[in-house]
């Protein structure tokens, strides 16, 4: 008991609690070995088998503690992880917003599978979306859209809730949910005017999470992808992190055809600018992937319309290159059948896999 007492005293000092981090990662896949040093970190008490709530508070708050908690969690086995999270029970709310802690319940939500903690995460910690991002915690946001996307829990509240953070709670106003979802920040009607960028990069991996959820929880998310103007999808398109969060929209397998081809056409419409761009390319070869031959036939048309102008950029003739606008341009009954071949055999490989290539309504193609 002593030598468990003088160990996760040393997890607080500043020289020792590197080492001691250092050895558990080290031994991490000795999960017994694992499991016996969090007991004594975390000053499991003998009687009740869980860790001491105060001690876990005071390490996760702690300069050094933190550091070694959050290691602590990586590597933690699964068996364990349900303890910690009882032990932060009715403080996920206070740690989350402590400079350190916070950091500590992102890798715990990382952790987190089992549904009775999930539901006790999102009952502490649903009801303060505003208050974490006016904290500046949009890290907590993520890694509780992330847990919500692993384990398909409460997709629409989250959704519902981040809307209403951001002031936009009303269904006339989902049309701007993504741009300020991408700046994480309230934005006007007229949300072109806003000065700087378009995005920010923990707006956009929190977007590219929620485009992989269940159709039927992304309404707002899809009516406002619909509204985005050309200009607008194509400064997002242009950016290092927007570029992204589109790409993950075209690449999701719960994203609606349908909702990829308006996208699409919009993008069409300012082709020049988005291929010809570093990232913006990178989002019109998604958007190709993405459609039927239908669809791929009229981007590579609008393609070939500007073929000598793309030619010109590096990036755009890369774009030219990938989506075989060559071929179409001498060949199209050639290039369609090749299309429709490789979708033949893109299907085929989804069924043998038991998933739907989105072409569908992005439903599951077989259920789990």
């Amino acid at each position: 008991e002593d030598t468990a007492s003088e160990l996760s005293e040393m997890s607080l000092n500043s020289a020792a609690a590197p080492v001691l981090q250092m050895l558990l990662l080290a031994v991490r896949t000795n999960t017994a070995l694992v499991a016996a040093i969090a007991r004594a970190l975390l000053r499991f008490d003998s009687d009740s088998g869980a860790p001491n709530k105060e001690w876990v508070r005071k390490m996760a708050q702690d300069e050094c503690g933190s550091h070694m908690m959050e290691a602590l969690v990586e590597v933690l086995p699964a068996s364990e992880v349900q303890g910690l999270v009882e032990a932060m029970r009715g403080n996920f709310v206070q740690l989350s917003r402590q400079r350190t802690a916070n950091h500590v319940v992102q890798r715990l939500l990382e952790r987190v599978e089992e549904l009775p903690q999930v539901r006790l995460i999102l009952q502490e910690l649903g009801g303060h979306i505003a208050e974490l991002l006016q904290w500046n915690r949009p890290g907590v946001v993520r890694s509780l859209a992330d847990m919500i996307a692993r384990t398909k829990e409460g997709q629409s509240d989250l959704i519902k809730a981040i809307a209403k953070a951001l002031n936009l709670s009303a269904p006339q106003e989902h049309p701007r949910l993504v741009p300020a979802l991408l700046l994480l920040q309230h934005v006007p009607e007229d949300y072109s005017t806003v000065a700087g960028g378009v995005s920010s990069l923990i707006g956009s991996l929190l977007l590219q999470t929620l485009v992989t959820y269940e159709e039927e929880h992304m309404t707002p998310l899809l009516k406002s992808f619909a509204a985005i103007t050309p200009e607008y999808l194509a400064r997002i398109a242009c950016d290092n992190s927007g570029s992204r969060a589109l790409e993950a929209f075209l690449a999701s397998s719960t994203v609606p055809l349908k909702a990829k081809t308006k996208v699409t056409e919009r993008l069409s419409e300012v082709i020049v600018k988005v291929a010809s761009d570093r990232c913006g390319s990178h989002v019109i070869e998604n958007a190709y992937r993405a459609a039927n031959v239908e669809k791929k036939k009229a981007l590579v048309e609008a393609l070939a319309k500007e073929y000598k102008v793309l030619q010109k950029s590096h990036f755009g003739a890369m774009v030219c290159k990938r989506c075989r606008v060559d071929q179409f341009v001498s060949a199209a009954a050639d290039w369609e059948a090749t299309e429709e071949r490789a979708v033949k055999k893109r299907d085929l490989f989804a069924d043998i896999i038991g998933e739907s290539t989105g072409d569908k309504g992005g439903k599951k193609a077989k259920e789990r």
